[in-house]
């Protein structure tokens, strides 16, 4: 529930808002992240970094521990999102699509899994820009190129994800209910022609 979540961050409205996290997995993560936030925070005194541990299993704790960072023990993302203006995140399904659901621009630095397809896929659409985790250099230039877009009006390519997206579930679904013939047997072999054309509508839609 939010309200076991009770971190107010009304004082910081004269602060550009960015939440930071690694998920609820990928314990190993988690010093590293914070540690690369606090050298992103030492650069940009005129952001607030909130980073979450992804631990809802406790109670809820928050500590400052820079002058611009708060260390939450969790975060709920459909309540605290929207109230961000930016988002570093690392490319899980969860909060990539929250991102796009609530419009905020992120930065992404993958660690696992599908995570790197994601980032592909936010740099491609124009909604995110990507960053190795453990490249300090590499996450400033990052995060400065993400405070540079938005103010040049990335949220108006918002539109492009959002297609990915409807093509990707389109498939998906269609695939599933109506798929019988296969697409590329040989290429991909649980791509079939339902899949694809209810992508392509999908995504028209």
């Amino acid at each position: 529930k939010a309200e076991d979540y009770p971190l107010d961050i009304s004082s910081y409205e004269d602060k550009t808002k960015v939440l930071v996290t690694c998920g609820t997995q990928l314990p190993w993560a988690k010093e590293n992240l914070l540690e690369q936030t606090k050298q992103l925070a030492k650069e940009h005194p005129e952001c607030h970094f909130f980073v979450t541990l992804g631990d809802g299993a406790k109670d809820f704790s928050e500590e400052d521990v820079a002058p611009n960072v708060t260390l939450v023990s969790y975060l709920p993302y459909k309540e605290y999102i929207p109230q961000m203006d930016y988002v570093i995140h690392h490319g899980g399904a969860g909060i990539f699509y929250q991102c796009i659901e609530f419009k905020k621009p992120a930065l992404i630095l993958p660690h696992d899994y599908d995570q790197f397809d994601y980032a592909i896929r936010g740099v491609e659409a124009g909604i995110a820009f990507q960053a190795h985790r453990n490249r300090t250099e590499e996450i400033q230039a990052g995060f400065n190129a993400l405070l540079d877009a938005r103010v040049a009006g990335l949220n108006k390519v918002l539109l492009a994800l959002l297609i990915v997206w409807a093509t990707d579930s389109g498939a998906y679904l269609f695939g599933r209910r109506f798929g019988m013939k296969k697409l590329a047997p040989t290429i991909s072999p649980n791509k079939t022609v339902a899949g694809a054309l209810g992508g392509i509508a999908s995504a028209m839609v």
